[in-house]
């Protein structure tokens, strides 16, 4: 089963696909990073609420893994999703998040 990954409400991001979740990732808007999600093909995503300071949710791609397929982006506040989604190919079997985070140059 195919996975995506996508900004939910204002403080989630959802995990459907080959494994379901969710992370709560309350007040990205307010942040100047939003939550590094790691995916185990090694996709890396920054996802943060408040694109282009809308109510949209932003999936910013990182680095590529063998999985992953695309980004859907999305402009519109009343989309279903009002989220860029993040596609990926069967066989993801698990990611990580975290909301608090910062390169190392």
């Amino acid at each position: 089963m195919a996975t995506e990954i996508f900004g939910l409400s204002d403080d989630l991001v959802e995990f459907e696909g080959d494994f379901n979740g969710e992370f709560g990732c309350f007040g990205t808007d307010d942040r100047e990073r939003g939550v590094l999600v790691v995916v185990s093909d090694g996709t890396i995503l920054e996802v943060k609420y408040g694109k282009n300071d809308a109510a949209i949710w932003e999936v910013k791609l990182i680095r590529q893994g063998a999985l992953f397929v695309r980004i859907d982006l999305c402009t519109d506040e009343d989309a279903d999703p009002y989220s860029d989604v993040a596609h990926f190919k069967d066989g993801v079997k698990w990611a990580y998040a975290a909301s608090d985070w910062q390169p190392v140059d």
